[in-house]
Order: structure tokens, then sequence, then C-alpha cells
């Protein structure tokens, strides 16, 4: 922790001392639904359009079943090109009912078609609030992740230890005015699972808006969007995940789109996530907005 926060100093020192910062952005975004879920997702990016990057961001969300509010912050920090793009990432869960975790990461994507301009991508970690663009007739970026998490739980056996290492891989294309990407995870764990261990108490998964509880094995995802539709960025996404520990497979579908109003630009989308196994299926409106500087 101590070398990840140091890393964080240097890149702020080195963004201090650049003349002038290509872009600052600020957004967040609020999603409510059943079970009285309520949950909020901040972030505050600075760096240059060719070169490093700063990203602090936070969440929190509670419900009916969360038994507690549970919030993550963190930060990304990150390096584009226009042939690639690197990214490291640390989030901390504070110890809520017993549970907290603490994982860190880094990721590598390549743009197999350079020429086609500005660097941020089609697909990866930070594919979700930069502009993506490309050849008139297509781009194609590919990708891949390392993830650590480590979780710690209270239970009433003693201690709950557990690592997980999270392996990712990810492409982008864009074709004319359609953009669509793919993402797939799979959990590798290196410890035992206790009896009373429930899982991941503030789990993010990809296209998924509201955080969900779990050990996960593998997810997919696939997004496909419109570049530009009256001035709307429209999309679609499905993610698919199956757990362990007799954890029923879960399947989540979302819309949604984005509206650029100059320094604004404003988001919303609707999600329906079925965690099956008798669970009824659950629906979730997000709205928020970011400042584009």
């Amino acid at each position: 922790m101590k070398i990840s926060a140091s890393l964080l100093i240097v890149a702020i020192l080195a963004l201090l001392d650049t003349p002038t910062f290509a872009f600052i952005n600020l957004g967040a975004d609020e999603t409510i639904g059943t079970h009285q879920y309520a949950g909020t997702d901040g972030y505050f990016a600075v760096g240059q359009e060719n070169g490093i990057y700063l990203e602090p961001k936070f969440s929190t969300y509670h419900s009916e079943i969360s038994n507690g509010t549970y919030s993550t912050y963190g930060g990304r920090l990150g390096y584009d090109q226009n042939v690639l793009s690197l990214g490291g990432e640390v989030n901390i869960t504070p110890k809520i009912n017993g549970y907290q975790k603490i994982s860190t990461g880094g990721d590598i994507t390549f743009t197999l078609t350079p020429e086609s301009g500005p660097t941020h991508r089609l697909a990866g970690p930070n594919s979700d609030y930069s502009n993506p663009s490309g050849h008139e007739i297509s781009r194609l970026d590919i990708g891949g992740g390392l993830t650590y998490v480590e979780h710690h739980e209270d239970l009433a056996t003693g201690q709950f230890h557990l690592g997980e290492t999270k392996y990712t891989a990810f492409a982008g294309a864009k074709v004319l005015f359609v953009t669509g990407n793919a993402q797939i995870t799979k959990s590798l764990y290196n410890g035992n699972f206790l009896p009373g261990a429930y899982g991941d108490r503030a789990l993010q998964l990809p296209g998924v808006m509201p955080e969900v509880q779990g050990f996960p094995d593998t997810t997919w995802n696939a997004k496909v969007g419109i570049s530009s539709f009256l001035g709307v960025k429209p999309y679609a996404s499905y993610t698919h995940t199956t757990f362990q520990l007799q954890q029923p497979t879960s399947n989540a579908y979302a819309v949604g789109g984005t509206l650029g109003l100059g320094l604004v630009t404003v988001k919303g989308a609707y999600t329906l996530y079925d965690p099956s196994g008798g669970q009824i299926k659950q629906h979730y409106v997000t709205a928020g907005a970011t400042l584009n500087f």
C-alpha cells in the first residue's frame, strides 16, 4: 500500500508540473431500485490526451438486503499513447459488519489501427468516460488485465481470509457509426471457502450499474452502441455471471445513453438484474452527469 500511495503522489506532482491539462472531468451517478437500493458513484479525472492521467473515485450503496452501507475508495493511474494504453488501480472497501477488501490491478490495451488518431479506447477500464473515435471504416482495440483482491471477514468460526485473482481479456471495434466491445473475466481463489462466508459485499460487474454480492467465477459482458444519434449515444449491454458457493447464475440487461451539452454530459440507464434461483428480478434506474473542462 505504501508503494501504491507513492505512485499516486508522483503522478499528482507530474500533473501539477504540466503547463496545461488536455481534459478535466468531474462526474457522479445515482442509482435507485429494488429492495430500496440507493447507490452513488463519483470520480474526478485529470490528465493529458497523449500522456499521463489520474482518476480518484469512490462508490457507496445500501439496500434492504445489503446488511449495511458499503463504500469503496480508490484511484486509477494511467498512461495513453496512440498505440497502447497502460493503467493501474487500487481500491479499498473499509470494514463494515466484519467484511473488508483491498484490490490492486493493472491492464494494457493495444490499438491495432493507430493511424485512426486519438488515444481513448473502445474497450477496457478507461473506455467508459472517454470519447472513442477512429477511422471512418473501422477501429480495433484489444487488451487484458490482472487484478488481485484480498477478502477479509469476521465469522462466528473465526477470521476468514481469501485471495482472488481476476484474469480479464477484452476487445472493442468500431465499424462506421456502430461500436461494440466484449469482455470476459475469470476468478481463481487461493484459499478455502469457510461456512458462513457470503462473498464480495461490494461486487461491481461490467455492464451492471448496481453493486451486487457473491464470489464470482466467470463473467461475460457484451455491449453495442451507436456513436451519435441526434446528439444521443445510446447503448445496450448484457452480462452473464456464474458464482462460487452454489450461488445461482445471474443475468443483467441494460440500456442507456449519453447526451453531450457543451460542458455537461448527461446520462441515464435502466438495468434489469436477474439473480435467478427463485429470487425476484430487480429493476434499477441510473442518472448522472459529467462536467468536461
